[in-house]
């Protein structure tokens, strides 16, 4: 029994698989279609079907050049990827309308739809960052009064999960630093809607500036208060700096948390659990 569901199993996904190639070339000669979202789903399908046809596309002439761009990291237009899930459910829409099929086949083409569907999604992003990214999304915000605009923005670096959350899309200016961590925490900081400028604040006025200019613009800045290597909750000079070469207020902002758990970094990190309460009071 398990070995035929097996082999019907195999089937779906491999003919599926097809169908997205037929897809995907319509794709390459139209722009009615995109292309690389369905060569990228073929390879997912055939990859947990038939080793030997995914072989063929990955090498294939044609169809290897739209593939090796994701591979090399090129991102993949949001509208092309809505347009492929939108695409996808409507098949599954028609197929369990007008197809007699049994539960069993419906709930496994439901779960195989839904594991697409996440795979188009994070096509072209740091699986860990889509998680961060959806864990953030789920908080429930709460301010204690408005903050004003611009301002320097001065929080302990143990909140900056809180935080970020928080301050989200409001073009706020950020300095992250360019290291390995710094290059996946700036992805998703870009993500949210920051303007986000690599250095670190332990450099000097001259990484900060970045930070200043935006002031100048009328945007706000963020800046841990802490630094980005501590003490801990040990105030240093440069977001006070910042606030009077700008001139503008420096609001520090504490956090509470309704639910969180604490990490074992030097600044001890909140992370709240999902959908808990944070409040941002100064």
């Amino acid at each position: 029994m398990f070995s035929t569901l097996a082999s019907v199993k195999k089937i779906l996904l491999a003919t599926a698989g097809v169908i997205c190639v037929i897809l995907g070339a319509i794709g390459v000669v139209t722009p009615v279609l995109p292309t690389t979202p369905f060569l990228l789903l073929a390879t997912f399908l055939f990859s947990r079907s038939s080793p030997k046809m995914n072989k063929f596309l990955l090498e294939n002439k044609v169809f290897g050049k739209y593939l090796s761009n994701y591979f090399n990291n090129k991102p993949i237009p949001v509208g092309e990827k809505i347009f492929s899930i939108s695409f996808l459910w409507t098949g599954l829409g028609l197929t369990f309308y007008f197809a007699d099929l049994p539960p069993r086949i419906i709930a496994f083409l439901v779960f195989i739809g839904i594991a697409i569907t996440i795979h188009i999604s994070t096509l072209g992003m740091h699986r860990l960052n889509f998680i961060l990214k959806m864990l953030v999304l789920s908080w429930r915000i709460r301010f204690e009064k408005s903050v004003p605009e611009p301002a320097v923005i001065g929080l302990w670096h143990q909140d900056l999960p809180a935080c970020f959350a928080a301050f989200k899309r409001r073009n706020i200016a950020v300095l992250i630093s360019k290291s390995q961590d710094g290059s996946k925490f700036a992805r998703l900081a870009e993500s949210l809607g920051y303007n986000v400028f690599r250095g670190s604040s332990s450099r000097g006025q001259s990484e900060v500036r970045h930070l200043l200019e935006a002031l100048k613009a009328g945007n706000s800045a963020g800046m841990a208060l802490d630094g980005p290597v501590g003490p801990a909750l040990v105030a240093k000079p440069g977001a006070e700096w910042l606030a009077q070469k700008a001139k503008v207020p420096l609001v520090n902002v504490s956090v509470k948390y309704s639910r969180a758990f604490r990490l074992k970094s030097w600044d001890k990190t909140f992370i709240p659990l999902p959908f808990s309460k944070i409040s941002i009071l100064y």
